[in-house]
């Protein structure tokens, strides 16, 4: 894509076709955020009613609940808005080789997903 996925975006001087395809990356990874988050928030829930009252599902990268953020107010879902892993110091790559698992970095064309639910 070039210099930088958030430079694309914005700069005024990328050509037309590298800000619509960085556009359609984004439109289409935030899309695929706020689905993941959704199932780990549906996942989270499920452990609580289970009687596991110390549940927390995070997932990758900023939060996707709204189309722009309320950054001078209140949070319009306070009680659906996660932090990341990584902003909680997780180290995801080291955390789903321990499970037996990978994640591809960098990636090909879109980012893999990634949730997580902590059980206390």
């Amino acid at each position: 894509m070039g210099r930088s996925f958030v430079k694309n975006l914005f700069a005024p001087d990328t050509p037309a076709d590298l800000h619509s395809r960085t556009k359609e990356f984004w439109d289409t990874w935030g899309g695929d955020k706020r689905r993941i988050l959704l199932a780990m928030l549906a996942l989270e829930k499920a452990a609580f009613n289970r009687g596991y009252t110390l549940a927390v599902a995070l997932t990758a990268g900023s939060c996707t609940l709204c189309e722009k953020c309320n950054m001078e107010g209140t949070c319009t879902h306070p009680s659906m808005a996660r932090y990341s892993e990584h902003a909680l110091g997780v180290n995801v790559k080291k955390t789903l080789r321990n499970i037996g698992m990978s994640i591809t970095f960098p990636f090909e064309k879109h980012p893999e997903g990634i949730g997580m639910l902590l059980i206390d």
